[in-house]
């Protein structure tokens, strides 16, 4: 399920660092002070792998949600395969 932007503002900061899905494997980090990365996970060769996109939200939800997928396509070839 897509996160909303007012979701996404709501997260408050916790004593450890958590996530909310966004789906096909990007999900939001809020960390305990408080700063949120946009994040991907996938596989590559078998290995389970993340790549860090950025902050929200200095850099928009919708840049996220086509940028995933497109990642996703073009290293396809690769190997590259997607992790929830």
């Amino acid at each position: 399920m897509a996160l909303k932007d007012l979701e996404v503002r709501a997260l408050k900061a916790r004593d450890r660092a958590y996530k909310r899905g966004d789906g096909c494997g990007l999900y939001i980090e809020v960390h305990p002070n408080g700063s949120k990365l946009w994040r991907l996970k996938y596989s590559y060769l078998g290995k389970d792998k993340r790549i860090a996109f950025g902050r929200y939200p200095v850099d928009g939800m919708r840049v996220f949600s086509a940028a995933a997928p497109a990642f996703l396509e073009r290293a396809a070839p690769g190997g590259f395969g997607r992790r929830g």
